[in-house]
């Protein structure tokens, strides 16, 4: 928001400063619209906004708040994971403030809310730069504000997205204003945006975002650049901006990629295969959901009290019975959502007032070759979104830098509404353009409408005939639809009827009056289209990727076919009043007024079901009598008190919500978990804490050496736990050592090996140890943070003590004062020599590249506000 703000501090910035009052008073309105939206949660404080990650890492937030500086390691789940490294959240995003003046819990809702809102202003502001007009400025920011590509992954909680999604307008209108008028303030603006997008912590998506600015700064530079020496200096300030974004926010994005790529399970394995990118991408049914959001439905829903019937987003509700019927077909999982992935907890489409007011752009006179960049835009984001559809995914996979590491390719379809954005701007322009063009214009919105109305129709024809679509009679489809428009087009150039005599005669003339560029632009990108359905399903033919994908649900598809005709229908009526506006000699304020409360019905369809809320009592219960039980022996030293296993459902007792209790779960969540730490635990599952469980007399190795006293597990009598009688504390001591690599030690430890009394290292030490089972004890006395713990250790003998708790390279150790080496120890913990008798042990992690970077940042912050104070005294001493 603060760089929102900034737009008004210099005073040529541009045009708005003439009319601040209208853009606060926007802003005001659009933020009493979202607490109207979201009133079951804003004024009730026992509720929780309904955001599947968010709420399952409640106790993170709560972590966050015990210091107001982040610690630089979690302890509270998985035997301990990097923060900041590991790409801890949002722990730096200005947005983050909100959980230190509040309920942590709750103001992750707010904290959404707020995002929503500066999408608003971000768009409102670039669209007014496009349209000349505050108006339909302010239209376009509530159209994409409420865009449901965007706004439903609230329901994820996808806050990291979200955030890249509400600045990216900004970044934009910089782009603009850099390019075309050398603006300096706006290299200030984007530098921030920038900045903004990586502190969300979502590096993927700032990382395609990044791409497609780049193609857009060097379309401005190509067309709204006179020489070749302007374009360079404009292209080059667009990217001082760029390096100061990168360099203020470098301790984000250096230190999570070593991580990611080195330690984590991301960097190794079946993270980095073929089959795991593609993994979570667009697939034809969601690329129809695009213009129609029937067309496929989505795994969130609601169930009505008294009829039991499910209702789901875009009006595609399912009864019982017809639940009852699909499953008595061999229908499994969702009655809703019939595509290849897992599940579906978001939605991909723009609205239908937006969709539209961009397609029309493709047949406005004069804006074609703007309409074909951005058209070609959307192709290209698909051809990285389709995944495995895509003949030139694989193109960028193995030529785009940091792909091999990501997943989820579907999400580069955030470009949508934003290139739409781009797209409706000259269309409303044109709308209220009272000059000799408007006759024109008015013609050519009119026949962008019917081909409109007709690529809907074809969607519908598609639901009913799917499997017969993917394949290449799509293929055709596509390329026909391709011809009828650079027909249409070209009649409209060349100001001739539409009828079949004059559209044939077109072609005979090689279609005069569009340039090639235009008509090359839309064959190529529906004829790309157009392969993507030819694609079939491939994907699950193929036995790198069919394991990240499910066939197509047939009995749900042709089950809830008709069930696309209610948001059909809505759509025809949004359109309807849309044209009959156009039409309409009425004020722009009025028209925005009709246009903004039709959309928001339409919008209301497909969102509404996406803003849920749970009780707070679900997840936040201090008073839980687990926990009371469990912490009970430890009033006295709770320093000590060992980690838990929670395999147990309960919200708020399993994941990551255990620091609300200020314990730590050797199980939770976390995508950059350690890779040493995930084999030690057996996987996933925690096959190797689970080892001999049933067995009274068994051994426990894994559970003992983390110091696990306690498995937490659900019965149909409700939660309870089962003791591990033999943690080994915090810390224990040996006399002996022996070297193994970290696969043969965990072999070791699962085929009897004495680890009572004797480590295992993973290197071999500069002491092995004066032999023998010590004797004496460790003990954890302080740890004023999580990253920092400090050892009084007793020994007969010179050896080891092994912490339990996770190695990690930037662990350092001092022993009486004296830095000392910290070893890997039975594959995963941490260890370091002692000599006889008493000591004094003090371990602390802290990230090398993490703090070589934040003097980066810091020294990139100097520079850009001293920047930012020559440019400010500069301009205003050009106003006076």
């Amino acid at each position: 928001m603060g760089i929102l703000c900034g737009i008004f501090i210099f005073p040529n910035m541009n045009f708005l400063n003439k009319k601040p009052a209208f853009f606060v008073a926007m802003a005001t309105v659009f933020f009493a619209i979202l607490l109207f939206v979201f009133r079951d949660f804003a004024f009730d404080s026992s509720q929780l906004m309904l955001n599947s990650d968010q709420l399952n890492g409640i106790g993170s937030r709560i972590l966050r708040t015990f210091d107001v500086i982040l610690t630089e390691w979690d302890d509270s789940r998985l035997g301990g994971v990097p923060t900041l490294d590991a790409l801890f959240a949002d722990a730096y995003h200005p947005l983050v403030w909100t959980q230190f003046i509040m309920d942590p819990a709750r103001a992750v809702g707010f904290k959404f809310i707020l995002t929503v809102w500066v999408a608003f202003m971000s768009a409102m502001l670039l669209a007014w730069n496009l349209t000349g007009n505050k108006w339909w400025g302010s239209l376009l920011g509530f159209l994409y504000a409420f865009s449901p590509e965007y706004f439903t992954y609230i329901y994820g909680g996808h806050d990291g997205k979200m955030m890249v999604f509400a600045i990216a307008p900004l970044a934009l209108l910089a782009i603009r204003k850099i390019v075309r008028d050398g603006s300096l303030p706006y290299l200030i603006v984007f530098a921030l945006s920038v900045t903004w997008m990586i502190l969300g912590s979502h590096l993927q998506l700032t990382y395609l975002f990044l791409w497609g600015a780049g193609l857009y700064t060097l379309y401005e530079a190509a067309f709204h650049c006179n020489t070749l020496a302007i374009r360079g200096k404009r292209v080059g300030l667009a990217a001082a901006g760029l390096a100061f974004g990168l360099a203020l926010s470098c301790f984000q994005v250096i230190p999570p990629y070593l991580y990611t790529t080195t330690q984590s399970v991301r960097g190794e394995g079946d993270h980095t295969n073929y089959g795991h990118a593609v993994s979570w991408s667009f697939h034809q049914e969601e690329m129809a959901q695009m213009l129609i959001p029937g067309f496929i439905g989505v795994d969130v829903y609601e169930q009505d009290e008294k009829t039991n019937d499910l209702k789901s987003s875009s009006l595609v509700n399912i009864t019982m019975d017809e639940y009852r019927k699909m499953a008595e077909s061999g229908s499994q999982g969702s009655p809703f959502y019939w595509g290849h992935n897992s599940f579906k907890l978001d939605h991909n489409n723009a609205g239908a007032l937006l969709t539209f007011l961009g397609f029309l752009c493709l047949f406005l006179p004069g804006k074609r070759r703007w309409a074909s960049f951005w058209g070609l835009g959307a192709v290209v984001a698909l051809s990285y979104g389709m995944g495995d559809h895509s003949p030139l995914f694989k193109l960028w996979y193995n030529i785009l830098p940091g792909v091999k590491n990501f997943r989820a390719p579907g999400m580069a379809l955030f470009w949508l509404p934003l290139l739409l954005v781009m797209m409706a701007g000259p269309v409303l322009k044109a709308i209220s353009d009272e000059s000799e063009n408007a006759a024109k214009n008015h013609r050519a919105l009119l026949h962008g409408t019917a081909m409109f109305v007709i690529l809907l129709l074809l969607v519908v024809i598609a639901r009913f005939n799917w499997t017969l679509f993917i394949s290449p009679f799509g293929f055709v489809v596509c390329l026909a639809y391709a011809v009828a428009c650079l027909g249409v087009m070209s009649l409209d150039d060349q100001g001739k009827a539409i009828n079949v005599k004059n559209f044939m005669d077109a072609f005979k003339a090689k279609l005069p009056g569009t340039s090639r560029g235009v008509q090359a632009a839309v064959v190529i990108g529906f004829a790309i289209i157009g392969l993507f359905l030819m694609s079939g399903q491939k994907l699950l033919n193929d036995p790198v990727t069919a394991p990240y994908f499910k066939p197509l649900n047939e009995v749900v598809m042709n089950a809830t076919a008709s069930k696309i005709l209610p948001s059909f229908f809505l759509i025809l009526i949004v359109i309807g009043v849309s044209f009959a506006v156009f039409k309409w000699k009425g004020s722009i304020p009025a028209k925005v007024g009709i246009l903004a409360a039709v959309a928001g019905l339409e919008l209301m369809t497909i969102n509404g079901a996406f803003i849920q809320n749970v009780a707070a009592k679900e997840y936040l219960q201090p008073n839980n009598g687990v926990v009371a039980a469990l912490k009970a022996p430890f009033k006295a030293d709770s320093i000590n008190q060992p980690r838990v296993l929670s395999l147990s459902r309960n919200k708020a007792i399993s994941g990551n919500i255990f620091p609300q209790y200020h314990m730590r779960n050797a199980d939770g969540f976390h995508d950059n978990e350690l890779a040493s730490y995930r084999e030690f635990r057996g996987g996933q599952g925690n096959a190797n804490y689970l080892m001999n469980i049933n067995e009274p007399d068994g051994a426990h190795p894994f559970l003992d050496l983390m110091n696990i006293n306690a498995i937490i597990f659900d019965t149909q009598r409700g939660t309870t736990y089962m003791p591990i009688t033999t943690a080994m504390g915090e810390a224990y001591i040996y006399g002996e050592s022996t070297t193994m690599e970290d696969s043969k030690a965990i072999d070791a430890l699962k085929n009897g090996f004495a680890y009572r009394e004797k480590v295992i290292l993973s290197e071999e030490p500069q002491n092995k140890g004066e032999g023998g089972i010590a004797q004496g004890k460790a003990k954890l006395v302080a740890s004023p943070k999580m990253d920092t713990q400090v050892y009084q250790v007793e020994s007969d003998r010179a050896g080891f003590m092994v912490v339990a708790g996770n190695y990690h390279p930037y662990w350092k150790a001092t022993v009486n004062g004296k830095e000392a080496k910290v070893y890997k120890a039975f594959g995963d913990l941490r260890a370091v020599e002692i000599p006889k008798g008493k000591s004094e042990v003090r371990m602390e992690y802290r990230s090398k590249p993490f703090h070589a970077c934040l003097k980066v940042s810091l020294f990139a912050a100097i520079l850009l506000i001293a920047f930012g104070v020559y440019v400010f005294v500069k301009n205003k001493k050009a106003t006076t």
